[in-house]
């Protein structure tokens, strides 16, 4: 009786988890492979936290993300390190602090990010960041104690991609290559959109080439 207690209760803790564990196996591969199969196109954009054009492909980027189907936006502050490692930034000490807020809003409010960014914007003063907190039903004190106590380490996972994809200064990706158009949004627009399935591309109005700037003036 003993005995069979004690298989049950090896069976129970051990093998019936691991059974399950493998049962499960193929629904995550199979979504997976869903995911890759529905087409869907990331953009990443790199940014320095302080930096005017930079600041400006994330607007580009987050505007294409909200007009076109199945695209995500990923967000990478970019820091620099120094020969003894440690953390620089062009704009100094607040743009370091700066990037640990928005890598910190990327990992625990990743969707309230974009929302975060714009009200940001809109608040451009030293403290700022505050109110662009407030504003996303986030409490500013809680974000720090995020941004300092995790803020370090998520920089370093953000330097890692940004090293691996060979980016050192404002750049765009979407899916992993080079976005080469420069800050134009329909440039943008229509570079994500020729990466979506025929299916989900949005139609443009055709219209005739705007004058170039030396005509307009003549």
């Amino acid at each position: 009786m003993k005995r069979s207690l004690k298989f049950r209760f090896f069976v129970s803790c051990f093998i019936f988890p691991v059974l399950c564990s493998l049962v499960s196996m193929p629904s995550r591969a199979a979504a997976a492979a869903g995911g890759a199969a529905a087409g869907k196109v990331r953009i990443e954009v790199f940014f320095e936290a302080m930096d005017g054009p930079g600041w400006q492909l994330f607007f580009l980027g987050d505007a294409v993300r909200k007009r076109l189907p199945g695209v995500e936006l990923g967000i990478y502050p970019l820091l620099a390190k120094n020969d003894k490692g440690e953390w620089e930034a062009k704009r100094g000490q607040p743009e370091i602090d700066e990037s640990m807020r928005i890598a910190a809003m990327a990992k625990f409010y990743g969707d309230k990010l974009p929302l975060y960014l714009n009200a940001r914007s809109l608040s451009p003063w030293a403290e700022g960041w505050r109110d662009a907190a407030v504003f996303c039903g986030i409490s500013p004190e809680e974000l720090e104690a995020k941004a300092s106590r995790f803020g370090p380490a998520l920089m370093e996972a953000v330097y890692a991609r940004a090293q691996k994809a060979g980016v050192t200064a404002a750049a765009v990706l979407i899916n992993g290559a080079p976005y080469e158009g420069g800050p134009r949004l329909l440039a943008l627009f229509e570079a994500v959109n020729d990466k979506l399935p025929a299916a989900k591309r949005v139609a443009m109005p055709k219209t005739a080439a705007a004058p170039s700037p030396a005509k307009a003036k003549g």
